[in-house]
């Protein structure tokens, strides 16, 4: 189906030909103030000043508009047309076309337009929940971004690979497990249990020598594959995933438990790639460290610590190589934050010295920060962060309460399915109409 501006065109054409006696351009585009319509046509300023030339008689902007508006013939497209200010020609459309083109579109939710001619793999990493913590709203702009994204290409014809690279291994799990051993109710634990042992486990791994040590010991075995450890570190994992699944359906993004490769996904990887990157001599020791210096850096990217530890370089590194060559990616996208623009730039180059990144284009589709009213990294009144669970549930109550005292005699649950549309909605909304580029502040 043509568009509206393409529908309107030639019926405009035709009217500045009957009325002026030559071919033009109407210039036609959405209105600047719904008021006065939903399109104009621009072109009058322009052709007075034309046809003033032509004919050496000094001609007013508005009657051109007024001989063009006697001449135009719409038909069932527009139910008004009028003149305003200097010889703007406003259509106000028709409820015939408006309802012929919604039905259009719910048989044709397309619109017409076909896939590409030449669809390709691209894998899209975004959201990155973090496992044992709640999610709270710095984690928003990554999902809604990537989200989007993920849809676009979709619709464009090209098979999309969503991928949720979740902070599940690390040095961190050595002290959260071994705090959690020592908790009574230990299997027990939710969620909202994990948030608060995390916040415990830290203050003791920097406040007791002998408790960090213990931790440090059980990152070792849990990468060992201990039994115990990988009990409890699956225990945490799966009463994570409960929190993200429910976030993600919440919000109506298109991201499941298949989509999840955390960091733990890579951890078998990691020593031989290191290994292989030296015998390439891509990689190279420094101060005790496995590093790799990169184009426009003087700072090189550690992929393995002093004591032999592995750094996110490395698992990135992997995470990319297994994109390109197992999953097949043509185009790999990062949906992250702007602070990590050097470290992406880092591992992009790193992986074409590798030779691991074959023919695919790699993109960090950075975005800002979601600030507070002082200017700072957005918090709760008690300093810690909003948790993204807290922000959905009070706009969709907000919704509903506005949805309520403007139609209570509505079922509830119509009232509720509306503030859920309205509510969630917002948020996105809020998200993606702004900057990506820069930080804004949540009102």
């Amino acid at each position: 189906m043509p568009t509206i501006i393409e529908q309107l065109e030639p019926a405009f054409r035709a009217a500045i030909a009957a009325a002026l006696g030559f071919d033009a351009d109407p210039a036609l585009s959405v209105a600047q103030n719904e008021k006065f319509g939903d399109y104009q046509a621009n072109a009058a300023m322009s052709l007075a000043k034309r046809v003033t030339e032509t004919t050496g008689e000094k001609t007013n902007p508005r009657t051109i508009a007024e001989r063009i508006k006697s001449k135009l013939e719409l038909g069932e497209l527009a139910s008004e047309i009028s003149i305003a200010g200097p010889g703007f020609i406003n259509v106000r459309l028709s409820p015939a076309l408006l309802a012929k083109r919604i039905q259009f579109a719910i048989t044709d939710p397309r619109l017409g337009l076909g896939p590409v001619a030449s669809p390709i793999t691209t894998v899209i990493d975004y959201s990155g929940l973090n496992v044992a913590k709640q999610a709270h709203v710095g984690h928003l702009r990554s999902t809604v971004i990537g989200d989007a994204i993920s849809r676009v290409l979709e619709f464009q014809g090209h098979r999309v690979i969503r991928q949720n690279h979740i902070g599940d291994w690390g040095t961190q799990f050595g002290m959260l497990i071994t705090h959690l051993k020592m908790q009574s109710a230990a299997e027990q634990a939710r969620i909202e249990d994990l948030d608060q042992f995390y916040k415990q486990a830290r203050q003791r791994f920097d406040s007791d020598p002998a408790f960090a040590d213990e931790a440090r010991a059980t990152v070792v075995r849990l990468q060992a594959g201990g039994e115990a450890e990988m009990k409890l570190w699956r225990q945490i994992v799966d009463q994570s995933r409960l929190q993200f699944q429910a976030i993600y359906d919440q919000m109506g993004i298109r991201l499941t438990v298949a989509e999840e490769r955390g960091e733990s996904t890579y951890n078998d990887m990691l020593a031989r790639n290191v290994a292989e990157l030296k015998s390439r001599g891509v990689a190279q020791e420094s101060n005790g460290a496995t590093v790799i210096f990169t184009d426009g850096f003087e700072a090189p990217l550690m992929i393995q610590k002093t004591g032999g530890g592995f750094g996110y370089g490395i698992t990135d590194l992997s995470a990319l190589r297994y994109r390109v060559q197992t999953l097949g990616a043509k185009r790999v996208i990062y949906v992250v934050g702007s602070p990590q623009a050097q470290h992406l730039k880092q591992v992009f180059d790193a992986a074409k010295k590798a030779g691991w990144a074959g023919d695919a284009v790699f993109e960090h589709v950075s975005f800002g920060s979601i600030l507070g009213e002082d200017g700072k990294m957005f918090k709760a009144r008690s300093g810690d962060s909003v948790k993204l669970i807290d922000l959905l549930n009070e706009a969709e109550e907000r919704a509903f309460a506005v949805v309520s005292a403007k139609s209570p005699d509505l079922p509830e649950a119509q009232r509720k399915k509306i503030a859920h549309a309205v509510g969630i909605g917002a948020i996105k909304y809020g998200d993606l109409s702004r900057d990506r580029a820069g930080d804004y502040t949540f009102l």
